[in-house]
């Protein structure tokens, strides 16, 4: 299995990485202050990924349980909030998959046949909104009394949100056609931009899917390798090993992340 390690590209992926992940934290920023939780931009850089690691322990959930105890400590935001916050920010999460393999349609078909995608991104991001809204909109679910009644966010922040998710899987895109040319010479082109990035959303959904693995933890790799060996010259080998790399290079910037949310007080928790 011949590699080229190559130092620019590494230090080239790490940075888009950490792009990447500002793209996770603003989205989520956008959809909390849209449902009322007052918090700053470097609020939400602070504590974000910190608070976001525990989703590493097999569950998944944990994440999101770490982090709505730290809004509530921090600045008093009900559980009920942040667990809305999260519902809506998992939905967009799904819903910028859609929109990514709607766009990747997009460059395969003529433009005669472009109403296929449209239609079907179209319904993705007005239909999932619509639901949400209207759930919101429920005075009791059952014989329970709605505890996200009221909560929703505009169809602008809406928007945005998904532009930001969407532009995330872009970067991972990216990365992944850098960490191809350690292989052999993958220019960075529209086309392969697109294959990429459809391919890493898909295998983050597959991984999702299945909580007891922390974080996606091998489902959402072998998803990830299987697309890249299967669209690109490269064997199941050399794809097995880009993924687990693609998988170090997240970890790394999450840990960078997570230290400048620590030594700028992203764990002061206020009584």
């Amino acid at each position: 299995m011949d590699i080229l390690l190559q130092p620019k590209l590494l230090i080239a992926s790490v940075g888009l990485s950490t792009w990447a992940i500002f793209c996770q934290i603003f989205a989520w920023l956008i959809i909390m202050r849209g449902i009322g939780v007052n918090i700053t931009l470097k609020d939400a850089i602070k504590g974000y990924v910190l608070n976001f690691l525990p989703r590493y322990i097999p569950g998944t959930v944990w994440g999101y349980l770490s982090r709505a105890t730290w809004l509530n400590k921090s600045f008093g935001v009900e559980y009920q909030l942040t667990h809305w916050g999260s519902i809506i920010e998992v939905v967009i999460g799904i819903e910028s998959c859609m929109v990514m393999l709607s766009v990747y349609l997009f460059s395969l078909l003529p433009l005669r046949l472009w109403w296929t995608p449209a239609s079907i991104l179209l319904f993705v991001l007005l239909g999932s909104w619509f639901i949400l809204k209207k759930i919101s909109r429920i005075p009791f679910m059952g014989v329970f009394k709605n505890p996200f009644y009221g909560l929703t966010i505009s169809m602008k922040g809406w928007l945005m949100a998904t532009t930001a998710l969407w532009s995330n899987w872009l970067i991972y895109g990216m990365i992944t056609i850098l960490y191809l040319n350690f292989y052999g010479s993958y220019p960075l082109g529209m086309r392969s931009i697109l294959e990429t990035s459809t391919i890493f959303s898909l295998s983050w959904l597959g991984g999702f899917m299945v909580w007891i693995f922390p974080a996606g933890l091998g489902p959402r790799d072998l998803l990830l390798s299987k697309g890249i060996s299967t669209i690109f010259s490269v064997t199941q080998a050399q794809a097995n090993l880009m993924a687990v790399i693609i998988r170090l290079t997240m970890m790394f910037s999450e840990l960078v992340w997570a230290i400048g949310g620590m030594i700028t007080g992203g764990l002061r928790i206020t009584e």
